[in-house]
């Protein structure tokens, strides 16, 4: 398997799992919230901190409709009107990833453009995550890797012919990556996690692999290290009740973010003789 390091955390197997706290757009569009989110994965004992760097109009047609789930968290005209409320100023970015930094915390981010990507590699972030539905974008994937900065890339909205195309292309660019097993349904059920993938995916693929938790279940990130993962992304937020596209477990739940699959890789041991 390909190890490779973000930051000081070294993917491997034998390794501590990497944990990540997704903020995503779970900031509302507000620098402070976003700031809260960043102290409140710091008590969870996460690793790392993502968040999502886009333009709304780059992003979006303006014949793009809501997808199911967020029919039911928003009240917006458009999908357009409702991302521009997400998005964060340049100088707000910069503020949170100060503020990742100074919590001893990893700063990450997923682009959705290639603009986005030069915005990654001014802020000199330490990894790129790639979202499922990009996983087929070769101009995306092949920018990204351009930086030479480590990637990981989710799987969830992939066949596994995608997914080999797209290893193909980054191991064609010198690219260090990971993939991170992943249920495009928000939320998750439990019994659809299919974290069985994670072992499919590292045998087939010799690469890292992670979970990207998309469930409410407290329990699924130490699940997902049982069966293999080296990294656990969890969706963070102040309040699964409010309004918004992407809303998770809130911060009484995340609090302790890593105590469940951090202990879990110890308890595994190796199997070396």
């Amino acid at each position: 398997m390909k190890s490779f390091r973000i930051g000081q955390h070294l993917l491997a197997p034998d390794k501590p799992v990497f944990v990540i706290a997704e903020i995503g757009v779970n900031h509302d569009g507000s620098a402070g919230r976003a700031l809260d989110l960043v102290r409140f994965a710091q008590r969870g004992g996460a690793d790392a901190v993502k968040l999502q760097i886009f333009s709304a109009d780059r992003l979006m047609h303006a014949s793009t409709t809501f997808a199911d789930y967020q029919k039911e968290r928003v009240d917006d005209e458009s999908a357009t009107n409702m991302l521009k409320r997400y998005e964060l100023a340049d100088a707000d970015v910069e503020r949170v990833v100060q503020a990742i930094r100074s919590s001893n915390m990893v700063p990450l981010a997923t682009p959705f453009s290639i603009e986005d990507v030069e915005t990654i590699d001014r802020l000199d972030l330490s990894a790129i995550k790639i979202a499922s539905p990009d996983i087929v974008n070769r101009p995306l994937l092949e920018a990204a890797a351009k930086t030479k900065r480590p990637m990981l890339v989710s799987t969830g909205a992939a066949n596994i012919d995608e997914i080999e195309s797209a290893v193909n292309w980054l191991s064609d660019s010198l690219a260090k990556f990971a993939l991170l097993h992943c249920v495009s349904s928000y939320p998750t059920k439990s019994q659809d996690a299919n974290l069985c993938w994670i072992d499919e995916l590292a045998k087939r693929f010799d690469v890292p692999v992670g979970y990207s938790d998309h469930t409410i279940d407290a329990l699924s990130g130490a699940f997902a290290v049982s069966a293999g993962a080296v990294v656990v992304e969890k969706h963070l937020t102040y309040d699964r009740s409010a309004t918004g596209p992407q809303r998770r477990s809130p911060p009484r739940v995340s609090a302790p973010l890593a105590s469940g699959p951090r202990p879990v890789r110890s308890r595994c041991g190796d199997s070396s003789w």
